[in-house]
């Protein structure tokens, strides 16, 4: 397991996204970069800058510690693009193809460079049995992360809760502090702890945020 974020280079060819390049030596905590190559915009280098997560922290921690990582949570939570700073390989299962093919092969889903990222698993439920048996087999702490939204899973087809392989996180959407809409000093629960903690507190020169903008 690398100190550093993977790096991925992506192609885009006919609307189909593939891995191009692996830079594990270059940092990945700012921007995702993405050349795309069509007839429109050939060689065109695009840079979208990434909004660190509060989840990033307890990801990185889980690698060191459990086999496998399941982040959950409502879709466009920015779970994909999250997982994928930590994984060195994907499989994405979020086409009617490779859906269809990760039934009909649900092991080659697990075919990668560890971390492996599996996207949307629960549209191909026996991959919680495998990864389950591929870790009592062979259990090392990172192998896999798997993202899941909230679409229920068919309960019958899962044989093992996962203890001991499998460690939950739940992501949530956009907080105004990881969007840089808050500077992060006043918390909720800090609000409530006493005795009252005032350095959380702003004076009226250092609150930028009128009465006005607070009503609108």
């Amino acid at each position: 397991m690398h100190s550093y974020y993977p790096f991925f280079i992506r192609g885009i060819i006919q609307n189909t996204e593939y891995d191009l390049f692996n830079f594990p030596n270059l940092t990945y905590s700012k921007y995702r970069i993405i050349i795309i190559q069509n007839t429109e915009s050939r060689g065109i280098i695009t840079m979208k800058k990434y909004y660190p997560r509060l989840i990033d922290k307890q990801l990185e921690r889980k690698l060191h510690s459990i086999g496998c990582i399941l982040v959950s949570g409502p879709k466009f939570c920015g779970k994909t693009t999250t997982c994928e700073r930590f994984a060195n390989s994907e499989t994405k299962l979020i086409t009617t193809n490779a859906i269809r093919l990760g039934r009909a092969d649900p092991q080659s889903c697990l075919i990668g460079e560890e971390p492996h990222l599996i996207d949307e698993w629960q549209k191909v439920p026996e991959l919680w049995n495998l990864i389950k048996s591929d870790l009592d087999d062979d259990y090392q702490f990172g192998k896999y992360i798997i993202t899941g939204s909230t679409t229920p899973v068919d309960t019958e087809e899962i044989q093992h809760s996962g203890a001991g392989r499998i460690s939950k996180l739940i992501m949530r959407p956009f907080s105004l502090f990881e969007s840089n809409e808050s500077n992060g000093r006043v918390s909720l629960s800090g609000l409530f702890k006493r005795p009252f903690d005032s350095s959380q507190t702003l004076s009226r020169e250092e609150n930028p945020f009128s009465l006005t903008d607070v009503a609108q």
